[in-house]
C-alpha cells in the first residue's frame, strides 16, 4: 500500500499525528501492534494537556474514564509537602485511564480518514525516493515520508543510525495492588511520593480503583527486586508516606513489573524523509508527570512542521524547540534530585545527579 506518511507505533504520540495529518488529507497509516490488556505506566498528566487538546479539537478529558488529581503529598529529601491543585492557576490534572484515552485518540484518527496496520515493524529500507516498510504480517507498506513514535526502542531511528543519548541507569519497577469497593473509589485523589536512600516512590489510585505503586531505583537493585518480590514490599511497607494511603491487604508477594524510566533523547530527531516525537524522541523522568503531555505536544509540533512549505527550515525550528524543552525539563529534574542527594547522600543519588551540560 502506498501512503504519504507511515508512522511506526501508536500511542498517544502517534495516534496525535495520525489525526492532526489526516485532518488535511494526507494517506496515513499507523503501524502499531495492539494489545489493550498490558497496563501501561505513566497515567498523571497536567492540567495542560486539557488546554492543548482543546486547542487541537481532540475530545477533553472528563470522569469517570478518569480522575481529577486534586493534589500531591510528598515526603521528599526529609520535608512533608502537601501541594493543592485547585488552588493553582491550571487546576487540577489527571489521571487518565491509559485504555480510554488512546483508544479515543485511535477511534478520532479513523474516522478522519487514517488507517491501522495491527503489525509490527520488521524491516525498513529507504530507496532513492520512498520507504519500504516490511510488516511481520506479510505486509509490505510505502511511504513517502515516516515517523518514528515507537517510543524509547526508536524501532525507526535506529534503523537510520540515529544515535540516543542516555542518562543513568534508573528502573521503575512496579505493581498494581487491589483497591476499595466501587462506592470508596473516590476517596483518594492525591499523587503520593516519597524518597529514600536508594531510589523514590510514586503511588496513586487509578481510575478503575486499584493502586498503582512504583519504585525508582538502581538497575541493581531492581533486579535484586525481581528476585526476591518481598524485598520490594518489605520497602514498600517501610515509607512514612505512601503506606499510610495504601489498601490495608496488598499481596505479601506482589507481581513485579518492570519499566526503563532515565532520561534519554534523540541527538538528532529528525533526518531526511522521517523524524521522531514524543517519547521516541526525548523520554522525560517520571518525576516530571509530562510524558503524554510532551507525546502529544511534540506529535502536534511535528504535525505542522509536516504541513509546512519549506521543510528544512520548519525542521530546524523544531529540533530547536526539542532541545529548548529538554534544557528546561533538565533544569527541573536536577533540582528534585539534587534536593534528595543532599539529605540521603548515597550511590543512587550521586549517580542520578549527573552533569546536565552532558545532556
Amino acid at each position: 500500500m502506498q501512503l504519504d506518511i507511515a508512522i511506526i507505533g501508536g500511542g498517544p504520540a502517534g495516534w496525535t499525528c495520525a489525526l492532526q495529518l489526516a485532518r488535511t488529507g494526507l494517506h496515513i497509516g499507523v503501524i502499531d501492534s495492539l494489545d489493550w490488556h498490558r497496563h501501561k505506566v505513566g497515567e498523571s498528566v497536567p492540567s495542560a494537556l486539557q488546554r492543548l487538546l482543546c486547542n487541537i479539537s481532540i475530545p477533553l478529558l472528563e470522569s469517570p474514564a478518569h480522575m481529577p488529581i486534586l493534589g500531591t503529598e510528598s515526603y521528599w529529601a526529609g520535608e512533608h509537602l502537601i501541594e493543592d491543585c485547585m488552588v493553582q492557576a491550571g487546576g487540577a490534572g489527571w489521571r487518565l485511564d491509559r485504555v480510554v484515552f488512546e483508544k479515543m485518540l485511535m477511534v478520532q484518527a479513523l474516522e478522519v480518514g487514517a488507517i491501522h496496520f495491527d503489525a509490527l515493524l520488521h524491516r525498513a529500507h529507504r530507496g532513492s525516493d520512498i520507504w519500504q516498510l516490511s510488516l511481520d504480517n506479510g505486509e509490505q507498506v510505502f511511504a513517502d515520508f515516516a515517523i518514528d513514535c515507537s517510543g524509547r526502542t526508536n524501532i525507526l531511528a535506529r534503523r537510520v543510525g540515529a544515535r540516543r543519548v542516555k542518562a543513568p541507569p534508573l528502573v521503575a519497577i512496579w505493581s498494581l495492588l487491589p483497591g476499595e469497593p466501587q462506592a470508596q473509589r473516590a476517596s483518594s485523589s492525591h499523587t503520593y511520593i516519597e524518597s529514600q536512600d536508594n531510589g523514590w516512590w510514586y503511588a496513586a489510585k487509578l481510575p478503575d480503583g486499584r493502586w498503582l505503586a512504583i519504585f525508582h531505583t538502581s538497575a541493581v537493585r531492581a533486579r535484586d527486586f525481581r528476585m526476591a518480590p518481598e524485598l520490594w514490599q518489605r520497602q514498600l511497607a517501610s515509607t512514612q508516606l505512601i503506606s499510610q494511603h495504601l489498601p490495608e491487604k496488598a499481596p505479601q508477594c506482589a507481581e513485579l513489573s518492570v519499566s526503563d524510566a532515565r532520561t534519554s533523547y534523540l541527538e538528532v530527531p529528525s533526518g531526511e524523509s522521517w523524524a521522531a516525537c514524543g517519547d521516541a524522541a526525548i523520554s522525560f523522568d517520571p518525576i516530571s508527570s509530562q510524558g503524554i503531555y510532551n507525546a502529544v505536544a511534540t506529535a502536534n509540533m511535528l504535525s505542522k512542521v509536516l504541513c509546512e512549505g519549506s521543510r528544512g527550515e520548519a525542521f530546524e525550528r523544531y529540533q530547536h524547540n526539542l532541545a529548548e524543552i529538554r534544557r528546561v525539563y533538565i533544569g527541573r529534574r536536577q533540582a528534585f534530585y539534587q534536593s534528595a542527594f543532599r539529605v540521603h547522600r548515597s550511590q543512587f543519588w550521586l549517580a542520578q545527579n549527573f552533569d546536565p551540560t552532558t545532556y
